[in-house]
């Protein structure tokens, strides 16, 4: 039976220290903006690779762990270029956009297709 590979104790609480520590930054002002989640990315970007690490040490095949972790950042990473490049080929095939709206406003509906 292989042992489970398990992280050590002092990452952990590092990493817990450190997301007490940003969430705190984040609830302290009683402001919740945008700009104040952006310090949680650090860690947060942490956690998920080491549970991608964690996830592909537990489930992929001995001689495919070392590239197992690229994979699955790769893959989340295509949900998100997915959605800009969907746009960009939207804005592509439907050019001039104020055009078509002043089509629209004007009530000359051949001029929008």
């Amino acid at each position: 039976m292989r042992e489970r590979e398990t992280v050590p104790r002092a990452a952990v609480a590092v990493l817990t220290i450190w997301l007490t520590a940003e969430a705190l930054a984040v609830v302290a002002p009683l402001k919740f903006w945008s700009q104040y989640f952006l310090i949680l990315l650090p860690l947060l970007t942490l956690l998920s690779s080491l549970a991608l690490s964690i996830i592909a040490g537990r489930t992929v095949l001995p001689h495919l762990r070392l590239a197992a972790p690229c994979v699955l950042a790769g893959a989340v990473a295509l949900v998100p270029l997915a959605s800009t490049f969907n746009n960009t080929l939207s804005l592509l095939l439907n050019p001039d956009v104020p055009r078509r709206v002043a089509a629209v406003i004007r009530g000359d509906a051949g001029a929008t297709t």
